[in-house]
C-alpha cells in the first residue's frame, strides 16, 4: 500500500473513533439540517454513517482483509494499521448491533434525547469502556502509525504514489502543502483523508446513499415500508439541496473563514488617516533613472523594474514619508513597472502602515504580519493551504465532517500567536507551488513596538528571494542605517524641495489677497514663497504650519514685510514651533486646551491597554468630546430627557471643530473614521511625542490641578449622556450597543487607577441607565458572560463592576450591603473576579463561546479584587455549577503559562499570568485547599505538580515560588492514598 493511501486509511480510523466517540458521550446534536429531527431519524443517520465508515476500513491493506489478514508481504507498519482497522471493525460491529435494538425499541418508544437512547442499551461502565477502547486506537494511530508515514512520505514517494496521480492539479498542491509541514499530524491526516474522501465521493457522483435517505424518509413520514430504491421523497430533495455543495465552494468557505480570523477591525485605519499626497507633489519618484540634481538617489522605477532585495525610504520626522508610502502604493505607475519586473507571473502587493498611536495590532509584529497574510491571501487564496496548512486543514475539517449532514460552521480564532504568523510569513516567502511576484510596502518601521534589528533582518531575511522585494520607510535611526546601509535608498528631505514649493505657491495663489500682492510687489511677493520652501529643510508638517500662520496674516491684510516678519519669528525646529504654538494660545483658553489635552491622551491610553480587544472602543470623536469639554451635568441625572435631534448633534460637531482650532493651535485635527464618526486625532505623531514629555505633561496637568476635572470622569459622564440622549436603542449600530458601555466601564476603571476616583454617583447613573435600556428590548452586553438577563435582573449589576475591576466602587457598594452580598443567591462574585465566564456555556449554546472570545470580558482578573472579595467573605471552595473558584483559577494560571509561550513571552502576557499567580496564591492564604487535583494525561495530579510541570520552563523563577507557596500550605506532588481510594470509590479515572 502506498504511503498516501495508508495515510488515508489512518485518518479513516480517527474519524471512526471520534465519530464513535461522540454518538457515546455527545450532548450536542451530531446533525444539523434546517428542520429538526427525531431520535429515530438521528439513529437512522447514525447507523448509515457508521456503515460507511466500516465499509472503508474494511478496505483490504495488501491483499489482507480485517477477518484474515495475510500478514506474510505486510511492513510492520501496515500490520498495526490492519490490527487497528481489526479493533475498529469490532467495535462497529458492536455500536451498530446496539443500535438497531435501539431503533427495534424506539417504535415502540418515543425517546426524549438520544442520549436518553444510547443511555437505555448501554451502561455508564460500558459507555467508559468503549471509550477508553477508542482512546486507545487514536493514540497508538497518533504514535505509530502517523509518525511512521509521515518518514516514508517523501516528495518523490508522493510524486510515484498511485492513488497521488489520479487527483487534479488543486488537490495535489493541497496534499503536498498538507505534508511538507511538522505540526498536528492529526489534524493534517484528518483532512487528507476528508479531501480524498470527498473527492472519491463527486467521482461517483454518490454524496448521499440510497439507503440512508429511505431510512430517513422512512422515519419522517413513519410509514410501514420505505419507498421503493431511489423514488424521490420531498426530504431526500432537502437534503440533496443543503448537502450537495460541490468541493470548490468547500475550499473557498475553508479559505474565507481564516480569512475572517486575519483581519481586525482596525486593518485599514492608519491608511485612511494618512493625508492624500498634494496635486502634482511625488511625481518624481517614478523618474527613469536619476537626474543630475538627485544622483545620489537610487531610482527607484528602475527598483521597481528590474531590482530586487529592499528599497528604504529614509527623512526626518515628519518629512512626508507616510504620504509618499501611500502615493506609492496608489500610484497605477507602481502596477505598471512592477508588472515588467512579474515577468507574465501573476502579481500581488500588500502593505501596511505601523502607527505608534494606534491599537496594538497597529504597531505590533502580529498586525504587522496579519495584515501581510490577509492582503496576500484575498489576492491569491490558493495559497492558504500551502501557507497555513493546519489553520486549512482543521477549517476544511469542520466544514465537511466528520459527519456528512453535521453543519459546523468553523470560526477561527481571532487570536493568532506570533509563531503561527511568523510560520505562514515565512512560508510565504519560501513557498514555491503557487508561482508568482510579491512586492510589499512597509510603512514607519521606526513606529514599531518592538525590536528594531529584528524586524529589520525579517525583511531583509524574506526579500533574498528571487520573487519577493520589499519597500520600507522609517526616520534614519542608527539601527536602520547598519541594517540598510548597502541597499538602494532615498532620503526625502533632500528631494522635496520642488513638492514642497508647489505645496506652498498652490495655496497662495488661491488666495485673493495674496493675489493682490503679488501685482504689488511681484519680486518681493514671490520670494516669501522661496524663503518658506528654504527655512523648511524638507519637513511638510512645518511648511503645513507655516502656511496656516501666513495665510492668517494674509487674512489680517498683512503687507509682504509684515509677513517675512512673521515668518522669521516661526522656529524652524519642530519642538520649538510647538512650543511657540502653545504660546499663543489666549490665557482664557488654555485650561480648555489643557483639559482637551489630557482627555486625547486618556483615550489613547485606555486603547493601548485593551491590548487584545481594542476593537470593542469607541473612538475618541467629536460628539463625545464636546459632551466632555462643554458638560450637561443635569442630563446625567435627568431619567427622561429630550432626545438630541441629528441637527443638533451637527451643530455640536461643527462647534467643537471650530473651538479645537481656536483652543489647540492646530496641533490637534479631525477626520473621518470607518464607521462615519468624525474623529479627534493629533495633527502628527511628533505632537503626541511632545505632549507627553513629562514636562510638557506636567504643566497641562497643572492648568487643571485646582479643578475637580479629571478627563476618564469627564469621558465617562459624556457616555452616559449620549445614551440618555438616543430617541431609541435601536438606532444604534450592533457593535456600538457594546462599544458604548466597554468604553465607559474602561474610564470608569481608568479613573481609579490614575485618580482614586470612586465616581459612585456617576456608575450608579451608568447601571440604571443599561437596566433601563435592558427594559426597553437592548442588551448593551449581549455576549458578555457578565450581563445578559441574570447579570441585570439577577445578580445586579455588581458582577460587571467586579469584572472590570472597579475596587473603589465594589469595596463602597459591599460595605454598604454586605449582608446581602454576603449570602446573595446566584453566581458567586468571587467567580465573576476570576473570569469564570470563560466556562459558562451549556449544551444549547455553542456559538455562545464565539459571542463571547468577541464581545466578552476585556479586562483581565486581577488580584487585588479576588484579595477584596476573600477579605469580605467570598470562599475558595465554594462551587457554582460545579466548579469551584479555586479549581478555575488554577485552570486559568495552566492556560496563561501556554499562553505566554504561544505570544513569544511579551510583556503583556507575562503580566497576565504573574496576575493569575498571585491570585493563586492569595486564594491559598484564604484557606483554598493546596492538594487539589485534576484529571489529566489519563492519572490524577495535583495543582502543585501541574503548575511546576507548566511553569519551570517558561517561567522557572515563579515555578521555584509557586512552588514554595504549595509547601508553605501543605500541597503535595501526588495525590495522597487516601484522595485515590476516593478517585476509586466515585469510580473515576
Amino acid at each position: 500500500m502506498d504511503p498516501l493511501s495508508a495515510l488515508s486509511v489512518a485518518g479513516t480510523i480517527v474519524q471512526f473513533v471520534d465519530f464513535s466517540s461522540r454518538v457515546l458521550s455527545r450532548t450536542h446534536e451530531l446533525y444539523r439540517s434546517s428542520e429538526a429531527l427525531s431520535v429515530n431519524q438521528d439513529l437512522d443517520l447514525v447507523s448509515a454513517d457508521l456503515f460507511q465508515l466500516s465499509q472503508r476500513l474494511s478496505t483490504p491493506i495488501r491483499g489482507a482483509t480485517t477477518l484474515s489478514p495475510a500478514t506474510a508481504s505486510m511492513t510492520e507498519d501496515e500490520k498495526l494499521l490492519q490490527k487497528l482497522c481489526s479493533v475498529c471493525s469490532e467495535i462497529s460491529v458492536e455500536l451498530s448491533t446496539r443500535l438497531s435494538s435501539l431503533r427495534v425499541r424506539g417504535e415502540q418508544k418515543k425517546w426524549e434525547s438520544f442520549r436518553q437512547a444510547v443511555k437505555s442499551v448501554w451502561s455508564e461502565r460500558d459507555i467508559q469502556e468503549l471509550m477508553r477502547r477508542l482512546s486507545t486506537v487514536r493514540d497508538a494511530v497518533q504514535a505509530h502509525v502517523v509518525a511512521g508515514l509521515r518518514n516514508q512520505i517523501g516528495k518523490m514517494a508522493l510524486d510515484q504514489a498511485k492513488s497521488f496521480q489520479t487527483l487534479d492539479q488543486k488537490t495535489q498542491q493541497i496534499v503536498t502543502a498538507l505534508l511538507s509541514r511538522e505540526g498536528t499530524a492529526e489534524a493534517q491526516m484528518v483532512a487528507i483523508t476528508q479531501l480524498l474522501g470527498r473527492v472519491e465521493l463527486i467521482a461517483e457522483d454518490q454524496l448521499l446513499t440510497a439507503k440512508a435517505l429511505q431510512a430517513i424518509e422512512y422515519a419522517e413520514q413513519n410509514q410501514q415500508t420505505p419507498k421503493a430504491r431511489g423514488e424521490p421523497t420531498p426530504l431526500s430533495e432537502r437534503l440533496h439541496k443543503e448537502f450537495e455543495l460541490s468541493e470548490s465552494h468547500v475550499r473557498s468557505q475553508a479559505a474565507e473563514n481564516i480569512l475572517r480570523s486575519l483581519r481586525f477591525p482596525a486593518i485599514a485605519d492608519r491608511k485612511e488617516a494618512i493625508a492624500e499626497a498634494h496635486q502634482r507633489t511625488f511625481s518624481w519618484i517614478f523618474e527613469e533613472g536619476a537626474s543630475a540634481e538627485k544622483a545620489l538617489w537610487s531610482s527607484f522605477a528602475d527598483w521597481l523594474r528590474y531590482g530586487t532585495g529592499v528599497y528604504w525610504i529614509t527623512g526626518k520626522a515628519a518629512s512626508g514619508k507616510s504620504t509618499l508610502m501611500k502615493y506609492i502604493h496608489e500610484s497605477p505607475n507602481t502596477k505598471r513597472l512592477l508588472w515588467e519586473w512579474s515577468a507574465h507571473l501573476p502579481l500581488v502587493t500588500a502593505r501596511f502602515y505601523f502607527w505608534v498611536s494606534g491599537t496594538a495590532e497597529q504597531r505590533s509584529q502580529s498586525g504587522l504580519l496579519r495584515t501581510l497574510l490577509f492582503e496576500v491571501l484575498t489576492q491569491n487564496k490558493n495559497l492558504i493551504p500551502v501557507v497555513l496548512p493546519l489553520h486549512w486543514a482543521r477549517a476544511y475539517s469542520e466544514l465537511v465532517g466528520p459527519f456528512r449532514y453535521h453543519y459546523a460552521s468553523y470560526t477561527a480564532s481571532d487570536e493568532w500567536t506570533i509563531r503561527e504568523l511568523m510560520d505562514g510569513f515565512q512560508a510565504l516567502a519560501k513557498q514555491e507551488s503557487v508561482l508568482l511576484k510579491l512586492c510589499l510596502f512597509i510603512d514607519g518601521l521606526d513606529e514599531y513596538e518592538g525590536d528594531y534589528a529584528k524586524i529589520a533582518d525579517l525583511f531583509r531575511g524574506i526579500a533574498k528571494s528571487p520573487r519577493l522585494k520589499v519597500c520600507l520607510s522609517s526616520r534614519p535611526l542608527l539601527v536602520f542605517e547598519d541594517a540598510f546601509r548597502s541597499i538602494p535608498f532615498l532620503r526625502l528631505q533632500d528631494l522635496t524641495y520642488g513638492d514642497i514649493k508647489s505645496y506652498v505657491t498652490s495655496h497662495f495663489n488661491c488666495n485673493e489677497h495674496f493675489d493682490r500682492l503679488q501685482k504689488k510687489e511681484p519680486i518681493r511677493a514671490p520670494e516669501l514663497i522661496e524663503d518658506i520652501v528654504a527655512r523648511a529643510d524638507g519637513v511638510f508638517l512645518w511648511v503645513k504650519l507655516v502656511v496656516i500662520s501666513l495665510l492668517e496674516g494674509l487674512g489680517n491684510r498683512d503687507e509682504v514685510p509684515d509677513l517675512q516678519r512673521r515668518l522669521e519669528l516661526i522656529p524652524v525646529d519642530l519642538e520649538d514651533l510647538f512650543n511657540s504654538m502653545l504660546a499663543k494660545i489666549g490665557s482664557f483658553y488654555l485650561d480648555k486646551a489643557a483639559e482637551i489635552f489630557q482627555i486625547i491622551r486618556a483615550s489613547h491610553r485606555i486603547t493601548e491597554s485593551m491590548e487584545v480587544y481594542p476593537s470593542q472602543l469607541m473612538p475618541l470623536d467629536t460628539l463625545s468630546l464636546s459632551f466632555a469639554v462643554n458638560p450637561e451635568p443635569d442630563l446625567v441625572f435627568n431619567p427622561h430627557p429630550q432626545a438630541i435631534s441629528e441637527i443638533d448633534r451637527q451643530e455640536r460637531r461643527e462647534k467643537i471643530r471650530d473651538q479645537l482650532k481656536v483652543w489647540c493651535a492646530g496641533l490637534l485635527e479631525t477626520g473621518m473614521a470607518p464607521r462615519s464618526q468624525d474623529t479627534v486625532r493629533y495633527l502628527h505623531r511628533t505632537v503626541r511625542d511632545y505632549l507627553d514629555r513629562p514636562e510638557n505633561l506636567g504643566r497641562l496637568v497643572s492648568r487643571t490641578a485646582k479643578t475637580d476635572f479629571e478627563p476618564n470622569t469627564v469621558m465617562l459622564q459624556s457616555l452616559i449622556v449620549q445614551l440618555r440622549l438616543i430617541d431609541s436603542p435601536g438606532l444604534l449600530e450592533y457593535d456600538d450597543r457594546v462599544r458604548f458601555p466597554t468604553t465607559a466601564l474602561m474610564y470608569a476603571h481608568q479613573a481609579e487607577e490614575d485618580a482614586k476616583r470612586l465616581n459612585a454617583e456617576l456608575l450608579d447613573q451608568f447601571f440604571k441607565l443599561m437596566k433601563d435600556l435592558y427594559s426597553r428590548g437592548w442588551n448593551p452586553f449581549y455576549g458578555h458572560g457578565n450581563w445578559g438577563i441574570q447579570g441585570v435582573l439577577g445578580d445586579g449589576y455588581l458582577p460587571v463592576a467586579v469584572e472590570w475591576d472597579l475596587l473603589s466602587f465594589v469595596e463602597n457598594s459591599f460595605l454598604k450591603t454586605r449582608t446581602k452580598l454576603a449570602k446573595g443567591a446566584g453566581r458567586p462574585l468571587l467567580h465573576y473576579a476570576i473570569g469564570f465566564a470563560e466556562f459558562d456555556f451549556d449544551d444549547e449554546g455553542r456559538d455562545y463561546l464565539d459571542r463571547f472570545r468577541k464581545f466578552g470580558r476585556v479586562y483581565p482578573p486581577r488580584p487585588r479584587m479576588v484579595s477584596l472579595l476573600l477579605r469580605h467573605g467570598s470562599k475558595p471552595q465554594a462551587p457554582f455549577r460545579g466548579l469551584s473558584a479555586w479549581r478555575v483559577a488554577i485552570s486559568n494560571a495552566l492556560d496563561g503559562s501556554a499562553a505566554l509561550e504561544k505570544h513569544g513571552y511579551s510583556e503583556w502576557w507575562r503580566v497576565m499570568l504573574a496576575w493569575k499567580l498571585e491570585i493563586i496564591k492569595i486564594m491559598l492564604e484564604y484557606g483554598a485547599d493546596p492538594s487539589i487535583c485534576f484529571w489529566v494525561d489519563r492519572e490524577f495530579k495535583t495543582a502543585r505538580r501541574l503548575l511546576n510541570e507548566a511553569l519551570l520552563d517558561r517561567w522557572p523563577v515563579k515555578a521555584a515560588e509557586l512552588d514554595r507557596t504549595f509547601e508553605t500550605y501543605g500541597g503535595k506532588h501526588r495525590p495522597s492514598k487516601y484522595q485515590k481510594l476516593g478517585f476509586r470509590l466515585r469510580g473515576v479515572g
